[in-house]
């Protein structure tokens, strides 16, 4: 497989948010308040930062993988 460094995703409020692969620790399906089903992302920095995202963990894994 030809892993990618980065990867763009889309955050809920639209936004584009680009994360380093290698930054990722944890990926879950969470339920907002209005019933949308997200995926929440987690990456390490100088801090653990959290970003929601409308992409799928499935669609997630194929970005990274190159799929």
């Amino acid at each position: 497989m030809n892993q990618k460094k980065i990867i763009k995703l889309t955050g809920i409020d639209g936004q584009i948010i680009l994360v380093g692969v290698e930054s990722i620790i944890d990926i879950k399906l969470q339920t907002m308040s209005n019933g949308n089903i997200v995926s929440k992302i987690q990456s390490r920095g100088g801090m653990v930062e959290t970003n929601r995202v409308i992409e799928s963990i499935e669609q997630i894994w194929k970005l990274i993988n190159d799929i």
